[in-house]
């Protein structure tokens, strides 16, 4: 059984023996049958094999195939007044799912209100808006804030930022009318100026120096025999453990060997 993709296209290819006729003189097609109705795709013959070219068959068939459908096929070689079909067979359908969206087109959706009757009706039955004149006493007499306390409100509803706005159009139509616009005191801020640092400047002790305290300061020699050990490497001696040798063997009194004896016992011992 043949697979069949209806989305790409298929040869076929047949191995034939052909006598008694030229295959130019010959024609052929591979046909099969889907829901009553025939399709036929031409062969190309030679001399020893058929091939078929079988296009995508979403390109040919207008209906939809379903996946794993079987069609019945068969390969029919027409020349000099004969039919002959040299080959039977099945195709079995290979049908792909596919889903391609392509974007037409995009809308914001505003959510509208169902109440403007309700609000218009609420602005009609507001009749008149007392406007209080501010006199040059009553604005001496108001003292600005001085804490400003900042509050996150609840978002306004549609209806509500309508309702504000036809107000405010109510206002300042009176307004026009009076010429006498109200006057609102800005609280005032006051500025705090930010605290300088002031470093402090470390005070240093007087300190006295006198050759005492030099003499405390100079690094104390590391062994109270180098001249001796300086003359072990004058004389070519620099192995620490030979030195250590050495010096062991010229203190006749110990630790307590004074280091001009020590060295004199150095040279008899070199």
């Amino acid at each position: 059984m043949i697979v069949i993709d209806v989305l790409e296209a298929k040869n076929l290819k047949f191995d034939v023996t052909i006598g008694g006729v030229e295959p130019d003189q010959l024609e052929g097609y591979l046909r099969f049958n889907v829901e009553g109705l025939e399709y036929g795709f031409p062969a190309i013959i030679k001399e020893n094999n058929i091939s078929v070219n079988i296009p995508p068959l979403t390109n040919v068939i207008k209906e939809k195939l379903k996946d794993g459908l079987v069609l019945k096929g068969r390969l029919e070689i027409a020349g000099d007044g004969l039919l002959v079909k040299p080959w039977e067979g099945e195709f079995k359908v290979k049908s792909k799912i596919q889903v391609e969206a392509k974007l037409i087109s995009e809308e914001n959706i505003v959510e509208e209100d169902d109440n403007f009757d309700e609000l218009d009706n609420e602005l009609k039955s507001i009749t008149e808006i007392k406007v209080k004149n501010v006199t040059e006493d009553e604005k001496k007499e108001r003292k600005p804030k001085t804490q400003v306390k900042e509050t996150k409100s609840k978002p306004l509803s549609k209806r509500e930022i309508n309702l504000e706005q036809k107000l405010k159009g109510l206002v300042n139509a009176y307004l026009k009318e009076t010429k006498e616009p109200i006057v609102e005191s800005k609280p005032k801020i006051k500025t705090v100026p930010k605290k300088q640092t002031v470093k402090k400047e470390s005070k240093s002790k007087n300190v006295e120096i006198t050759k005492e305290t030099l003499e405390r300061r100079k690094p104390k020699s590391e062994n109270k025999y180098q001249s001796a050990i300086d003359y072990m490497i004058s004389k070519g001696l620099k192995n620490k453990r030979v030195q250590a040798s050495l010096l062991e063997k010229a203190q006749v009194s110990g630790d307590t060997t004074p280091p001009a004896e020590v060295l004199e016992q150095v040279k008899k011992l070199i």
